[in-house]
């Protein structure tokens, strides 16, 4: 007999029929166990808040609008009563209540977990299995504990958390891949042992039974709450009039909003300065840094912590783990962290879809008295903010942007900094200070970075950022090394000249592995020994062009050669704005343009939407229904639809294409190479599959090692086509006879070159 569908059950619970609720509590209650377990820690407590989740189930059941999202409803019940639970238990989240996770990755555990298994007692098994997990990331811990335990398959788990199912299957074979073929059984023998006990269900059920159900109230009269909203409208705009600023200086968003609203209760704010002192020169015209740790520079409202006080129980990743070890394809958000689809995901998940984020601000600002630089704010909301993002993607970027070039010095985030009296603008004849460019969607005013001043402010605003823990490095968008930015003011050589010494300040007062990131137009001349990652765009909606990509491949090439480790490039290319994202036309660009980075880089990349700010574009519901800002005057008269009311905004929108959740895992071979020496057609291994890459002018035949999968045509088999201006990625199989070692790399891919 097939299964009764959650719906079914709650029109039958709604219906009056409580052995739909008991049909309902025994389908979900070892999912709610095994979420409260992976969040608590304890087997009994996780027992007690299954039955709270389930009751409050019953209360609010009529309040469920759509009954085909009560997974997600659920889950945001039992999320809930966790995070109660650990308040009034005054316990931190902690991965490991014991013993660091250093110490259990150096630990030897094929002999301890064998040993374990036949002699522990089961509490003590729990207790290592507990050790176990706690060597995964976050968002891997939890799915192996709602299969493990809550006994939930992959389409039950992507339901529940409102994650893909591809996405889903990746974490799992992330985390058994982490771990050793003995330390999952383990895991696997544990969870699956444990058994709800059954007077969990008992109590439901009794004490469900004094709980009466009310339909959901009927709607109040329309008339009161139109005048109330339109009271709170106006009052909103009036507050929010003087703070409006461009999105990429918007307040960020609430990373856990859309999945975990919660109301957070702190008796005091925890407010501290980041202190950059100035850099003091000498008359050699070199830099010596100097900064405060303690003083009056440091305000802190009742405590003496610094920001560093507040860090996740979990070791976070270097940023040499954070690139060495993620899973290409590594996709960008520049600046804001959402894209068009996928609705369904709150915009932490959408964000942390990512590996590499810019410009999170995280509440925070930056102040200058005193010639000292500094960052403000409530530390203890930054530091949840990012933990937030980094629980969800352990390996993910986080970047900042200095400017440089131009500024807008009434950006809540920077106002602080400038100073018409002293900072250094740069002004026409008439004293009047110029524009970065009249056309630019931003109005920045243009900094003469040539000055001393200006330079020790840029200087410091980057240790500050060093020093706060919050971001991995920094960008300087506008670079230009090619160019004079500031034509007709200052010469090529001092531009050149300053940049070199902003650059070499910069790297003798901040930690070797902090990133230095710049938009460069292709090969850089002076920054390279100082710079981790370039930035490089193509914004030649004709794709055909081999010209234009021969000259990407050959700066992508320069760049994973010549510059510092650890190496993150980056590559944007622009859509084709006049069709809709899944056009065909729109998927092969991307595929062409995903799989060239992907063959001659191991950077970081993305496809936008290839809208411009003045260029015409059709909108349908896909843009419709989602909410963007207007943030230029001028283009609101080029928008004919009823959302032209709504904020959006179009300079880096970007489609998530399913394309990019392939788990093609680490590199195996080396960049730019000729399958079988055919020019034009480009192939290289990773640990899960193969890319291939083709602008040989026309379509190819290619013959892999092994048998593999077709992401896009679905396609498996040896045998494949390509066509040209296109790409693909192919995906092994769990094993390969090609695979000599057991490794999962195809060790003799190398014959495929040599014949």
């Amino acid at each position: 007999m097939e299964k009764e569908s959650d719906v079914q059950l709650i029109q039958r619970i709604l219906s009056g029929d409580e052995a739909a609720f008991g049909i309902l509590v025994d389908k979900h209650q070892r999912g709610v166990h095994a979420l409260a377990w992976r969040k608590i820690g304890d087997f009994h407590d996780a027992e007690e808040i299954t039955q709270d989740t389930f009751l409050q189930v019953y209360k609010k059941l009529p309040t469920l609008k759509d009954p085909y999202k009560f997974a997600g409803w659920l889950y945001v019940i039992a999320n809930r009563l966790c995070i109660d639970w650990i308040r009034k238990k005054n316990l931190a989240i902690q991965s490991l209540e014991d013993t660091p996770v250093e110490d259990i990755e150096k630990a030897s555990y094929t002999h301890h977990v064998l040993e374990q298994s036949e002699i522990a007692s089961s509490e003590h098994r729990r207790e290592i299995v507990k050790k176990l997990l706690a060597k995964l990331p976050e968002s891997e811990r939890t799915v192996m504990t709602l299969h493990y335990l809550g006994e939930m398959t992959v389409k039950e788990i992507s339901k529940f958390l409102g994650v893909s199912v591809s996405a889903i299957h990746n974490r799992l074979y992330r985390a058994r891949k982490r771990l050793q073929a003995q330390e999952e059984r383990l895991v696997q023998e544990v969870l699956s042992s444990v058994q709800i006990s059954t007077s969990v269900k008992q109590n439901i059920m009794r004490r469900a039974a004094d709980i009466e159900l009310t339909p959901s109230p009927a709607p109040k009269p329309l008339l009161p709450w139109v005048a109330f909203g339109t009271a709170v409208v106006l009052v909103a705009l009036l507050l929010g009039v003087s703070n409006q600023h461009l999105l990429r200086f918007q307040r960020p968003y609430s990373f856990e909003a859309a999945s975990e609203p919660t109301i957070e209760i702190i008796d005091t704010d925890i407010v501290l300065d980041i202190v950059s002192k100035p850099a003091v020169r000498n008359q050699a015209g070199r830099a010596t840094l100097t900064r405060k740790t303690s003083g009056t520079s440091t305000q802190v409202s009742h405590t003496g912590s610094t920001p560093n006080t507040f860090k996740d129980s979990r070791r976070q990743l270097s940023v040499m783990e954070k690139v060495q070890t993620r899973s290409l394809p590594s996709i960008t958000a520049p600046w804001a962290g959402w894209f068009v689809n996928k609705h369904h995901l709150s915009y932490a998940e959408m964000t942390a879809s990512h590996d590499m984020f810019w410009s999170p601000e995280f509440g925070l600002r930056f102040q200058r008295t005193d010639g000292e630089v500094s960052l403000v704010g409530d530390w203890r909301e930054a530091r949840r903010q990012q933990e937030a993002l980094l629980n969800l993607n352990p390996n993910m970027i986080l970047l900042l942007e200095v400017d440089m070039r131009g500024t807008d010095p009434e950006s809540p985030f920077l106002k602080a900094l400038y100073s018409s009296d002293d900072f250094p603008w740069v002004r026409d004849a008439s004293g009047k200070i110029i524009l970065g460019a009249p056309a630019e969607q931003y109005r920045n005013l243009l900094i003469d970075f040539t000055h001393p001043i200006a330079q020790d402010i840029i200087v410091d605003q980057v240790i500050a950022i060093a020093e706060s823990g919050l971001w991995d490095g920094i960008l300087f968008n506008h670079w230009d090394e090619k160019g004079v930015v500031l034509k007709g003011y200052r010469s090529y050589e001092a531009e050149q000249n300053a940049r070199e010494f902003i650059l070499q300040r910069i790297r003798n007062a901040i930690k070797d592995d902090f990133l230095i990131i710049v938009g460069g137009s292709g090969k850089l001349r002076f920054g390279a020994p100082y710079i981790n990652g370039i930035i490089l765009y193509s914004d030649h909606q004709d794709f055909s062009n081999d010209q234009q990509l021969m000259e990407l491949e050959s700066n992508l090439l320069w760049a994973e050669k010549n510059i510092r480790e650890p190496k993150t490039n980056y590559l944007q290319a622009k859509g084709i704005g006049s069709e809709l994202p899944l056009s065909p036309t729109n998927q092969q660009a991307m595929r062409c343009f995903t799989t060239l980075f992907l063959t001659h880089s191991d950077g970081y990349f993305l496809y936008t939407m290839g809208v411009d700010w003045k260029e015409p574009h059709r909108h349908d519901d896909l843009y419709r229904n989602f909410p963007h800002k207007h943030t230029y005057p001028d283009y609101w008269k080029q928008h004919a639809n009823s959302h032209d009311t709504f904020p959006h905004e179009h300079g880096d929108t970007h489609y998530w294409y399913d394309f990019w959740d392939t788990d093609l895992g680490q590199p195996v071979d080396g960049k730019g190479q000729f399958y079988r020496g055919r020019k034009g057609l480009f192939i290289r291994e990773f640990t899960n599959g193969w890319v291939i890459y083709n602008r040989s002018g026309k379509a190819q035949k290619i013959q892999l090692p092994a048998s593999a999968t077709s992401v896009a045509s679905g396609i498996t088999g040896t045998s494949h086509t390509v066509s040209d201006l296109d790409g693909e990625i192919y995906l092994k199989s769990i094993s390969s006879p090609t695979d000599v070692n057991g490794d999962r790399v195809d060790n003799k891919l190398k014959r495929i070159n040599d014949e």
